[in-house]
């Protein structure tokens, strides 16, 4: 490792891949707005305040939260790593260091665990986990799509998930 006083080389840290962590959380390249906010690598403006990029390029940071999933029932949580989704949802041995959000499903048509919602570098995934009534998936301005059991799809800011029993959840900015 060298040090230039203001900048430090790391030879082999681009093929470290920060957001392999399982979890979906830990450490992302990230360009730095003039305010501090985390922003994609090559970003022109901040996609939360509209400020202008800093000048000294990308640099690893905290995993930013990339949206809020927000349930129908008003419930609401920060998009920092993986959310599991459904009536009783459970990480187990696969997803444990995943949030939990409950839902209530009168007519038990929401599996378990239904969906899973995660970050995946400046990406947003959907995953169905083999729900047994399937997951419609709506991107802003388009129609619904149903996912196949165990389908992940990229999702981004204002896309509703609809689990049935009219459960939906819908991915909204994230918070200032």
């Amino acid at each position: 490792m060298a040090h230039d006083g203001a900048t430090m080389f790391m030879p082999g840290l681009a093929n470290e891949s920060p957001s392999a962590d399982p979890a979906g959380s830990g450490l992302v390249m990230a360009s730095v707005c003039t305010s501090g906010h985390a922003n994609p690598p090559g970003s022109q403006h901040c996609r939360i305040c509209s400020a202008p990029m800093d000048p000294s390029g990308p640099r690893l940071v905290d995993r930013p939260c990339l949206g809020v999933l927000v349930c129908s029932s008003g419930d609401s949580i920060d998009l920092l790593g993986p959310v599991l989704v459904g009536r009783a949802p459970n990480g187990g041995t696969t997803d444990p260091q995943a949030a939990l959000m409950r839902v209530l499903s009168p007519n038990q048509d929401i599996s378990r665990t239904h969906v899973r919602v995660a970050p995946n570098d400046w990406s947003i995934e959907v995953t169905d986990m083999n729900s047994t009534n399937g997951t419609l998936v709506r991107h802003p301005g388009e129609e619904s799509i149903r996912l196949s059991a165990g389908e992940t799809v990229t999702v981004e800011i204002g896309a509703v998930i609809d689990l049935g029993d009219g459960v939906t959840l819908q991915i909204a900015p994230p918070r200032g």
